[in-house]
């Protein structure tokens, strides 16, 4: 199986070079790696991968490849969109120190000038308020957009956070087919509009439609 691609790289690399922030993209043609130094910041070294379902299984491997090579990368981008992550490998790249995400998630880090670890601000404001509520032990991520909730005397739960602007029917279906096993699905974009057809059939699943204001209100209570 081939982890990176030359191609892939080299097309992040020109899309690249019209960052404000980037004064200059060295591709190495031998490792497939990319060193990108800032305009007003560090410099730091990139990996680009294409994986619409990202295993721990395959990050294991990347890193066996980055020892093999002697070169740790401060940052993985991943190119496809909305692509599935399993929660263990945002652990597994937290401990070993590199930074995990996609193209926008990329950009934010290559504005904050430093090589300071990153965290999707959609993920990190969910985990930081979340984990601020009386009634929570821990939360943890099970995958890019699932996360489990641990509370103090009450069961636990797990929420789908969804960010879409116009929620609809098809925000609910297709984030039951893709993610399954949920009890609430958390509109996370603060301006999202659900729809009523949304809500009737969030219902007939027996799955919650919270705003973040109510997520916090019903982890008070047992859910049915």
């Amino acid at each position: 199986m081939m982890l990176l691609n030359e191609e892939n790289a080299k097309w992040l690399g020109k899309k690249l070079n019209g960052h404000n922030e980037v004064n200059s993209i060295l591709f190495d043609k031998k490792t497939l790696l990319i060193k990108i130094s800032r305009k007003k910041g560090q410099s730091f070294i990139l990996c680009v991968i294409s994986e619409s379902d990202v295993k721990l299984s395959f990050i294991k491997k990347l890193m066996m490849y980055f020892h093999k090579i002697e070169t740790d990368p401060h940052f993985i981008v991943n190119i496809p969109k909305e692509a599935y992550v399993e929660g263990d490998v945002f652990t597994y790249l937290d401990n070993a120190g590199i930074n995990y995400g996609g193209i926008g998630d990329l950009y934010r880090f290559i504005n904050q000038l430093t090589n300071t670890p990153y965290l999707n601000p959609e993920a990190n404001f969910i985990l930081r308020a979340v984990k601020q509520h009386s009634k929570v032990a821990s939360i943890n991520r099970i995958d890019s957009r699932r996360y489990l909730i641990r509370r103090w005397n009450l069961p636990e739960v797990r929420i789908l956070a969804l960010n879409d602007y116009d929620f609809g029917v098809e925000s609910v279906r297709l984030g039951k087919e893709k993610y399954n096993k949920f009890d609430a699905i958390l509109t996370s974009n603060p301006n999202a509009r659900i729809s009523l057809s949304a809500r009737r059939v969030a219902k007939e699943l027996n799955i919650k439609i919270l705003k973040f204001g109510e997520l916090l209100r019903e982890l008070n209570f047992e859910w049915k």
